[in-house]
């Protein structure tokens, strides 16, 4: 790669890397990243005086929540701004507050690959506009921790060319991988003190690496416990550092017989500046609240671990530390599909093949000498050590932290990301060292498609463009109150298993907003009017409340049902949809096009298989029409109903719907004397919904005539088309029964 490449490639990872980090900010309401305000409330309460914020259950009374228990860093950083930006304009704070607004139908926490309600609180658009107040300071917090995201790429890119001073396309390579990773780029757009302490971890290794490298002296180590300090003083993560820093100083007192004391006075240098510098935060948070790593905090927390709230499964857990480690957003989270992961983990496993065989071959090549000899006299190994060690006490922390409190997040591994993105470019470059650049490209789209596929779609309201409109079909043109038209409401499966998921497309056509926030309902109705299924969603799968629509959009939601396991019968369910008042006690008044008022907002019909039909499925039958059983009473008596359920099974599907019928017939002339017609299933399952082999099962009430004769008769069933009178298939015989005098 020519020198003016190199440049512009380096150059253009940063850039990049700003460009996207503002694209997810602006796509990124407040409160929608995990403690973002309560990270702007301790820089606020920082920059108006108030001192340290108290921890333990009294945080809980603050704003700040369980942040309170973070150590100051970051957040003294971010009170300058704050401070400055707060006595420019005492009074925006006051008039521009954060206002947070419960999303009523939030779905999370339920990690998928497609929006629906991830959002925890409603945005309007009017809330930034414009851009002053809380939501300036919140915007300002994020700039300093995207600042701190530069400092990790250049902190990457020092303890790259560290490791390997001649092979400057790995610095490169390792900046466009840190660079480019979705999760990088989206912990850098809010306010979060991940960056922060993977930025000054990485510092301190790169320092680490110099150190190994070129010798200890008295400098390099204040450096190194400056940076290992400030990296303490950030977040309690970054203590991960110290067993590496550790074993770094260990392996150069092996090396240096004769200059152990130095090592060892070195190293005991750096432990003191380090401790100089975040010391005195965990002796005060021990003296004053007995837990010097602030983690009392989170006991109280709503995500703690208790008694009736337990732990998942540990290898779901760490299902999703992985994912969140590469690309995962918001609350809920949103993620891309499965198989982007089980790429990424693929990936991740060449990786770590490419290093085995790394070190198999460093081994062969050192057969014929001293493995331990060799190993003293190569920094390079004892490197990737420290980075594998450090890596290792994360996950170990991560997951001692995961028994206590839900927690399973990637980003908590990142003072491990420096050493790891490493080891991951060393691992790849063993296959091909064009592989490495096939990753970065494939990081690299997930970075460009995430604000396109995810923080777009989840949350800001999707109205359809003019050609998807006329693409719409005609519109039922039915309106709820005057806030809108119900365009269509297509079920994206006509048939459904109980306990399982129905997709249900929803237009509505903007008429004007309302003062209050209306819910879209969806029911799934029965006999009886009994709900079999119900989903209520904010408009807009969260991200469009009515009390933010603008008249003229047109937009449709992907509304999901999840159907009850409790039904007893399949049948054809009636689809209703409508607006509902956020407490689900009165819904907006429905009228025609001509303004006549509705009885129903019935929209369409669901097939729902109960359970029970599920494990029953027969073969299907050599003949078109069978009758698989009956319940026939043997003796009816004149004067009465008799109710008798006959079982069908059709051998292939029909397209339309016929009738049943039962005929009570003289066994002397085939007479009929008593019958009953109409549709199966009281009209609740009609023959088109029927499956090839299905059983299904119809009662028939059947009025005897009080002047039958006594005696003997036959009866016969079948279907039939109600405009035609043409049977389908042939009469099924179902048996002889006595009638009894009145």
């Amino acid at each position: 790669m020519s020198p003016r490449l190199y440049k512009v490639s380096l150059t253009g990872a940063f850039i990049g890397f700003v460009v996207l980090a503002v694209i997810y900010s602006a796509l990124l309401p407040p409160f929608e990243y995990a403690d973002g305000p309560r990270h702007l409330a301790y820089m606020q309460w920082l920059a108006a005086g108030n001192g340290f914020p108290p921890q333990g259950e009294a945080a809980w009374a603050t704003p700040i929540k369980q942040e309170a228990g973070q150590p100051p860093l970051y957040y003294l950083v971010g009170a300058v701004p704050i401070y400055l930006l707060t006595r420019a304009d005492p009074q925006a704070v006051a008039d521009n507050p954060l206002v947070f607004r419960p999303n009523p139908t939030y779905f999370g926490p339920a990690p998928r690959d497609y929006p629906d309600n991830d959002n925890i609180g409603l945005h309007y658009a009017s809330d930034m506009r414009p851009l002053r107040g809380e939501y300036l300071l919140l915007y300002a917090a994020r700039g300093v921790t995207l600042l701190f995201g530069l400092f990790l790429l250049a902190a990457v890119y020092w303890l790259a060319r560290e490791i390997y001073p001649q092979q400057h396309e790995v610095a490169l390579a390792a900046v466009w991988l840190v660079a480019f990773m979705p999760q990088v780029i989206y912990i850098s757009s809010v306010a979060s003190n991940d960056i922060p302490a993977a930025a000054l971890s990485a510092l301190a290794l790169g320092m680490l690496a110099r150190t190994l490298r070129q010798g200890s002296t008295f400098g390099r180590s204040i450096i190194l416990g400056v940076f290992v300090g400030l990296a303490l003083l950030t977040k309690i993560s970054a203590v991960v550092i110290i067993p590496g820093v550790i074993v770094g100083y260990g392996w150069l007192w092996l090396r240096s017989a004769e200059h152990r004391v130095h090592v060892g006075a070195n190293a005991l240098l750096a432990g003191l500046v380090a401790f100089a510098i975040s010391g005195w935060w965990f002796i005060r948070a021990w003296r004053l609240y007995g837990s010097p790593l602030g983690l009392t905090a989170h006991d109280n927390a709503p995500w703690a671990f208790t008694e009736t709230f337990v732990r998942p499964p540990l290898a779901r857990q760490w299902r999703d530390v992985f994912e969140s480690f590469w690309a995962s957003f918001g609350w809920g989270p949103v993620e891309f599909p499965d198989w982007v992961y089980g790429l990424l983990a693929l990936l991740a496993l060449a990786a770590v093949a490419g290093l085995i065989a790394t070190v198999i071959r460093w081994w062969r090549r050192h057969a014929h000498g001293t493995h331990y000899a060799a190993f003293l006299a190569e920094f390079r190994p004892i490197l990737f050590v420290i980075f594998v060690v450090v890596l290792a006490f994360s996950a170990a922390a991560l997951e001692n932290w995961m028994r206590r409190v839900s927690a399973e997040f990637g980003r908590l591994l990142y003072p491990a990301l420096g050493g790891a993105a490493l080891l991951l470019i060393t691992g790849w470059r063993v296959w091909h060292t064009r592989l490495v650049w096939v990753i970065n490209v494939i990081v690299l789209v997930l970075a460009v498609l995430t604000p396109v596929v995810i923080l777009q779609p989840t949350y800001h309201p999707q109205p359809l463009s003019e050609r998807k409109v006329a693409a719409l079909p005609p519109s039922l043109g039915w309106r709820f109150g005057d806030v809108a038209e119900l365009i269509a409401v297509t079920p994206l499966q006509t048939s459904v298993d109980a306990d399982a998921l129905l997709p249900v497309e929803v237009c509505w056509r903007v008429l004007d907003s309302a003062e209050d926030n209306y819910l879209v309902f969806l029911h799934l109705v029965g006999p009886d009017n009994a709900v079999v299924a119900n989903r209520y969603t904010v408009p807009g799968l969260g991200t469009y409340p009515t009390a933010a629509w603008q008249p003229g959009d047109i937009f449709c939601d992907r509304v999901v049902v999840r159907t009850w396991d409790n039904v007893t019968r399949t049948l054809v369910y009636k689809l209703e949809a409508g607006l509902i008042t956020e407490d689900l006690s009165k819904r907006l008044p429905a009228f025609t096009v001509d303004g006549t008022p509705l009885a129903d907002t019935f929209v369409g019909n669901v097939r729902l298989v109960a359970r029970i039909d599920i494990r029953n499925a027969a073969e299907i039958p050599p003949v078109p029409l069978n009758l698989v059983a009956a319940d026939l009473p043997p003796v009816w008596q004149a004067g009465e109903t008799v109710a008798t359920t006959l079982q069908w099974q059709l051998g292939n599907s029909v397209a339309q719907d016929y009738q049943v019928y039962v005929h009570v017939r003289s066994l002397e002339n085939n007479e009929i004397v008593a019958q009953s017609d109409g549709p199966p299933v009281a009209g609740w399952y009609g023959t088109s919904w029927w499956q090839p082999g299905e059983v299904v099962a119809d009662t028939r009430l059947i009025d005897v005539p009080e002047t039958i004769a006594p005696g003997s008769y036959a009866v016969y069933a079948g279907l039939y088309e109600l405009a035609t009178g043409v049977r389908y298939g042939d009469e099924q015989h179902v048996g002889v029964i006595e009638i009894s005098a009145p």
